[in-house]
């Protein structure tokens, strides 16, 4: 993984987790083996890492919020729940609801959150930092589907940097990637996509999977 990025990752999301409750991800299951917090972690590299490979302007720090507050829904939508239902049409706005409770967000991070799931949403993010985050999303989630514990070198740098100590570590944020064990013996789902969108996100999986 590059390691600028990662800081990059690293230290947006220190300044998120001081004022909101992005460790709560860590208990909830996002695709196959891969906690929420693992994917919206993996989904913020990936995204800064093919605006560098493509030289594309974006606002970084829109993206990296946007990119770790995307699926900021905070429940298990594997539990057997009616609230549930159609989570792939209705977390985005679970999501920007939940992030506006807890940050000031601007036009970019409100329009990438809340578009993220195209085409489940009918309308496709405005700005570039929202389509970059659309299809980094959807690339994650199928590399999730075969990897377990994907992006450790990114996971483990976060914990390092916002924990204090060792056992803290050990006792707190690293133990939340494995506390919803039940979920670790059920696969998850990938969400719904165009045959178009899968069949360009894996023309690019081997330059990025070589990234990460």
């Amino acid at each position: 993984m590059d390691n600028l990025i990662c800081q990059e990752v690293v230290s947006a999301y220190r300044e998120l987790d001081a004022s909101g409750r992005l460790r709560l991800m860590g208990t909830f299951c996002a695709h196959g083996d891969c906690s929420v917090l693992r994917h919206s972690l993996g989904v913020a590299y990936v995204g800064l890492y093919r605006c560098d490979e493509r030289h594309l302007a974006c606002d970084r720090r829109s993206l990296l919020v946007a990119a770790l507050l995307h699926d900021y829904y905070l429940y298990d939508w594997h539990e057997d729940d009616r609230s549930h239902r159609l989570h792939g049409f209705r977390h985005p706005g679970c999501a920007l609801r939940n992030a506006r409770e807890d940050f000031s967000l601007d036009d970019r991070e409100i329009d990438a959150i809340a578009h993220h799931m195209f085409p489940l949403t009918p309308q496709p993010p405005r700005y570039v930092e929202g389509r970059v985050l659309c299809m980094a999303d959807k690339y994650c989630a199928i590399y999730e589907m075969s990897y377990a514990q994907p992006y450790e070198e990114l996971y483990r740098m976060v914990c390092e940097e916002t924990c204090a100590s060792v056992d803290e570590r050990e006792a707190g944020m690293a133990s939340t990637d494995t506390h919803a064990a039940p979920w670790r013996r059920r696969r998850g789902t990938l969400p719904g996509t165009r045959a178009s969108v899968i069949a360009f996100l894996l023309r690019h999986t081997l330059s990025t999977e070589r990234a990460i």
